[in-house]
């Protein structure tokens, strides 16, 4: 069964199939470069690639015609143009690149403002002007004595046979400029990078500064995937592409060049889904939706492009994930042969709307993409399980406590006491009864349980009647009286709980008070060094009694000036030190003023 998304895929694919040997816009910087690079166009042609050779200032130049494009892929060996000619732009390129346009540049040491312009878009950073790659140790040996023409080593190509073929070929001629790329742009792909001991600089001036690009960070040739899929290979050589780099006696830069050519123009590392599948386990076709814990198959068949032919896609690495916002499973599938693979898992107990996802991303091949949205339902009523094997204790002990409740029951019903007559038994079960039922008639009526505040009293320790205000720190006490009623009196109430608190908001005291006899308990304690407002506060509450609750509002003043310290004990020595600085002064000066210096004469 095909969705909406494998259909765009393979429409995108098939696509990609009419790109190879397509329609190729060749813009050159002059008519001479078709003679110098005869050998590379001519195996362009022989691979059914239809050439239009265009100057890079060209005022007629066209990429595409009424929303068309008119080519498939862009060759720009124009190294020193500055600006590109008619209705071609920096702009226009990226627009092609991003409508899955391939595009193949190379540069030199001096390249113009626009391919720079266009580098800076892919990712890419040319060295500056003049600037050429330099290796003092490896240099052909027909290099003009700036050690400019240098030989790269097949073992610096990226570990990449889709791109750039077998790496057990002969050293690469490169003579131009060198690229940066940023390291952590994941879709820049770094073909060639130089040895450790080269460098970009200007070959004919003094170095003064520190070289753009040193060692293996001087890239030769760089790549960009995007992530439409669409390719550019940029090359600061266009030496490299030569008839001279490519029929060099020693060194050969040809088998490279070509295996590069064919995976931007995408004739290499092309693969897609052909078809996908999912249902249950056992059924053949998929369901409209899929229940919690169903055992599930998901099959996928993904095809290589070879030639102009798709061949199963053979790997070991493809991976599903079964995605609802974050993957509930994760799992390599298993290829079963011709380019199908196959994953089988149980669909987590969790309903919602899910997604089989494949996304697979591979270094020189195109981004494989496919996601299937499924809904996943909770069991029906009738599905669930009759008896959980995980309650089976729980049933247990249901039917083990019915057991009992019925062995209890006729045990009780049955039972019979022999030591006392039915008659004795029934009437001390009624005394006990009324026993209880006379008590509790008592307390509701409030026969029983009742009690009462008959007397508050509170002063400062040694004076007998409250006064209009307390002061801080005072020493106070307090004598409360409490009543029991007892038939139709008052009898004095005992006991060792009673709890006093002196609030202002929150309690500054809370004491148990000391019954001193005749239901009479006293407290004393020393009021906080907080003035203010606060309550005198009993609050008294225990089952079967009434509540007893007794609040006494007083007031709490500072100190007057008259009642502070005249002189505070912890200050002892610091009035010690100033009277002893004022005597100190005082002996100073008195020894100042009347001091005499009798070893001379007031003449001498």
């Amino acid at each position: 069964m095909m969705y909406l998304g494998q259909s765009l895929l393979c429409f995108l694919c098939i696509f990609t199939i009419a790109n190879a040997g397509g329609r190729t816009l060749v813009l050159l910087d002059n008519l001479g470069i078709k003679e110098t690079h005869s050998i590379f166009f001519k195996w362009l042609q022989d691979r059914d690639y239809t050439l239009t050779y265009k100057l890079a200032d060209d005022p007629n130049l066209l990429l595409s015609k009424y929303g068309n494009y008119s080519y498939e892929h862009l060759i720009i060996f124009s190294p020193s143009v500055e600006e590109f000619g008619g209705a071609l732009t920096v702009e226009t390129i990226t627009e092609f690149i991003d409508n899955g346009g391939n595009v193949l540049v190379t540069g030199s040491s001096h390249s113009g403002e626009a391919l720079r312009e266009l580098a800076s878009e892919c990712g890419f950073e040319l060295d500056q002007e003049s600037a050429s790659v330099i290796d003092h140790l490896n240099y052909d040996v027909t290099d003009d004595g700036y050690h400019t023409k240098i030989v790269a080593d097949p073992e610096n190509l990226i570990n990449a046979p889709v791109i750039v073929g077998n790496r057990q070929v002969a050293p690469l001629l490169y003579e131009g400029t060198g690229l940066i790329a940023d390291r952590e742009n994941p879709l820049v792909l770094r073909l060639l990078t130089a040895s450790s001991l080269a460098y970009s600089y200007n070959p004919k001036q003094p170095i003064k500064d520190y070289p753009h690009a040193v060692g293996k960070n001087t890239l030769l040739i760089a790549a960009l995937q995007a992530r439409n899929n669409a390719r550019v290979v940029f090359t600061g050589s266009l030496y490299f592409f030569s008839d001279e780099a490519f029929t060099s006696a020693v060194e050969k830069a040809q088998e490279v060049a070509k295996s590069i050519t064919q995976w931007v123009f995408k004739e290499n590392g092309v693969i897609r889904v052909s078809s996908v599948n999912h249902n249950r386990i056992g059924e053949h076709s998929p369901p409209v939706a899929y229940t919690i814990m169903d055992d599930v198959i998901y099959t996928i068949t993904v095809e290589k492009l070879m030639g102009d032919k798709w061949v199963p896609y053979e790997a070991n690495d493809l991976q599903l994930e079964f995605v609802r916002i974050d993957p509930f499973v994760r799992m390599t599938m298993t290829p079963s042969g011709y380019g199908r693979y196959e994953a089988r898992f149980k669909i987590p107990d969790v309903y919602g709307v899910y997604q089989f996802k494949v996304d697979y991303n591979r270094i020189g091949l195109t981004h494989l993409y496919s996601t299937t949205q499924v809904s996943v339902r909770p069991l029906e009523h009738t599905q669930y399980e009759r008896f959980i094997p995980s309650a089976y204790p729980y049933y247990a002990s249901a039917f083990s406590m019915m057991f009992g409740v019925f062995i209890f029951s006729f045990v009780f019903l049955h039972y019979k006491d022999n030591s006392k007559t039915n008659d004795e038994a029934f009437t001390s079960a009624v005394e006990k009864a009324q026993e209880v039922a006379k008590s509790i008639t008592q307390w509701v009526f409030k026969e029983n349980g009742v009690i009462r505040v008959s007397s508050v009293n509170h002063n400062r320790i040694g004076e007998h009647s409250p006064p209009v205000a307390y002061t801080i720190m005072d020493d106070v006490i307090y004598t409360i009286t409490v009543e029991k009623l007892m038939g139709d009196k008052w009898v004095p109430y005992e006991a060792n709980d009673l709890q006093l608190e002196f609030v202002r908001i929150d309690p500054f005291v809370r004491m148990t008070m000391t019954p001193s006899g005749y239901g009479r308990y006293e407290a004393r304690f020393k009021i906080p060094d907080v003035y203010g407002v606060y309550q005198f506060k009993v609050d008294y509450n225990r089952i079967g009694l009434t509540h007893l609750y007794s609040t006494t509002q007083v007031s709490v003043r500072p100190l007057e000036h008259t009642q502070y310290e005249r002189f505070i004990p912890s200050a002892y020595p610091y009035y010690a030190s100033a009277f002893s600085m004022m005597f100190g002064v005082f002996i100073f000066s008195f020894v100042f003023l009347h001091y005499k210096d009798n070893s001379k004469t007031k003449s001498e």
